[in-house]
């Protein structure tokens, strides 16, 4: 079963999430506390940072470092629709998804939660066994498929796909092609929602600077 996401009501939750990112523009909270997701620093930050094999760029989103790259290299791929709204990116409504799979790291949600692999227990691996680890696959590798497809990475002169893990396998997509196969409206809201958030934010971002 494909679960589905109203995408306006997805955002307004990242919205909601987003005011633990509006410190971003220091590394630490009120409290001393780094804000960032763990591992933020150490995660891809460009496509071409990932592996390209066979003229494809590979993902492997069952690492959660590999995960949290695809989020870090979206927020920094839509940062320039942000510049007027804050430094640092620190007004991306995107944040809450980041700061949401780094709590789901953090407190062992990603973790094989039946314990009959050693998935999650003090490694990066992110679990198929775990309700959570799966939910977030279409919190993060959807959006980011939508945002290649959209063109928010400019011309990518490679295919991007992603690596399936070892069990479930038909419980996801894996790359643009094959999830506009499999879940075209989901892909088409996030497409749309990207293209038109971001479109309305570059007009703002100039009519801010030419006022």
């Amino acid at each position: 079963m494909w679960p589905y996401f109203s995408i306006k009501a997805l955002l307004i939750v990242v919205v909601a999430l987003n005011p633990a990112a509006a410190t971003a523009q220091s590394d630490t909270d009120a409290n001393g506390g780094d804000i960032y997701p763990p591992l933020w620093d150490f995660a891809p930050e460009n496509l071409l940072d990932f592996p390209v094999k066979d003229n494809k760029i590979v993902i492997y989103p069952w690492n959660y470092q590999e995960r949290l790259g695809a989020y870090r290299s979206l927020l920094k791929a839509s940062a320039k629709y942000f510049v007027a709204f804050g430094s640092q990116n620190s007004a991306n409504i995107l944040w809450g998804l980041p700061l949401q799979h780094g709590w789901q790291f953090r407190t062992g949600r990603l973790a094989d939660p039946t314990s009959g692999t050693s998935c999650g227990h003090g490694n990066l691996c992110i679990s198929v066994r775990s309700w959570w680890s799966c939910m977030n696959y279409y919190l993060s590798i959807i959006p980011f498929l939508g945002a290649v497809e959209a063109g928010l990475f400019g011309e990518v002169q490679y295919e991007v796909e992603m690596l399936p893990p070892e069990d479930r396998r038909d419980d996801f997509c894996y790359s643009v092609a094959d999830c506009r196969s499999r879940i075209p409206k989901l892909m088409d809201e996030w497409k749309a929602e990207i293209y038109i958030n971001f479109s309305l934010r570059q007009i703002a971002r100039l009519f801010t600077k030419n006022k």
